[in-house]
């Protein structure tokens, strides 16, 4: 009898394993397809992550998952072939410089983007003494270690103007801080990077930065003032400085795959929640176009639909 009872027990509990096991399939199989990874390229992109996946966050129960990346140039390979990133932050003149170096040989016009968070306005600051960019050839200048956007910046800029220098692998307020204490004689930082910082004007300078001809397709002008930096620009001058976007860039895939479909639920929720971010970054319209990039096709479907919601939601007798 007792034997009976075992098999019985048994039984009972290999169905119930059965089921069990049956469940948490389809809850992992849910779970995955409602998830998307998304990859801050750097750390200090990490805020934006995080505010993406706080304004889609259980829209349609989806989840956005932030990953920390190692720098701007492996994100690209990253989006390309790394498990479980779905779509990544990264500057669009990292992307440019990428595809200049052959990063993106073997799915060249597969790096796309689904929407501009912001603009990364690059400043370059030299010892007072050097008057302009060409004065800069031959000297040290800071502009991030390898495999990150600051070096990325770097190499383009400086390449396409065709000034020659010693590369000193700091970035950031690193850098600020190897210009201060003679390590470097220049950086190329943003003017975020001055935030907490105290720069004496007699020592230092903001040099004027021009959108070489070849760049156009990479970067805007920008002016800033004594409001961005206080310390090194008096009030009424101005100094010229290169503008980047900051670009949620995803991987081209077929219609019926799963990463397309979530890409397009991704650019639904963002674009249905009119997410504007700014974090440190100049504020833009996530809609907005990215010069040089291809706007990922599921992001292009979500657009008009989005456009057409808004003019309908309009009040009678507006202007549109």
């Amino acid at each position: 009898m007792a034997g009976l009872r075992h098999w019985v027990f048994a039984g009972v509990f290999a169905a119930f394993a059965g089921v069990s096991a049956q469940a948490a399939d389809q809850r992992a199989q849910v779970l995955n397809q409602n998830a998307i990874g998304l990859l801050a390229a750097e750390l200090r992109y990490m805020p934006v992550a995080v505010s993406v996946a706080d304004s889609v966050q259980h829209e349609n129960s989806l989840r956005v998952l932030p990953i920390a990346g190692s720098g701007a140039l492996p994100a690209v390979a990253d989006l390309a072939f790394l498990r479980g990133v779905d779509a990544a932050l990264i500057p669009a003149d990292a992307l440019a410089y990428a595809r200049l170096q052959g990063l993106t040989d073997g799915f060249e016009g597969k790096i796309t983007y689904v929407a501009r968070f912001g603009e990364l306005r690059r400043v370059l600051v030299a010892r007072k003494d050097l008057a302009n960019v060409t004065a800069l050839a031959g000297k040290r200048i800071a502009t991030g270690p390898a495999q990150s956007a600051a070096f990325a910046s770097g190499e383009l800029i400086f390449g396409i103007l065709e000034v020659p220098f010693q590369r000193v692998p700091r970035q950031g307020q690193l850098a600020l801080q190897a210009l201060m204490k003679g390590h470097a004689d220049a950086a190329l930082v943003t003017v975020e990077d001055f935030a907490g910082l105290s720069i004496d004007p007699t020592q230092y300078h903001v040099l004027d930065l021009t959108v070489p001809p070849d760049l156009a397709q990479v970067y805007t002008s920008t002016i800033l003032t004594s409001d961005d930096l206080p310390d090194l620009i008096p009030a009424g001058a101005a100094e010229e400085a290169l503008s980047a976007p900051l670009a949620l860039a995803a991987f081209s895939t077929p219609k019926n795959s799963d990463s397309f479909r979530k890409i397009k639920r991704l650019s639904q929720a963002l674009f249905s929640a009119n997410v504007t971010l700014s974090k440190g970054l100049t504020v833009t319209s996530i809609a907005a176009d990215i010069p040089g990039l291809t706007r990922h096709s599921a992001a292009d479907e979500a657009l008009p639909r989005q456009a057409a919601k808004q003019d309908a939601e309009l009040p009678k007798g507006e202007d549109q």
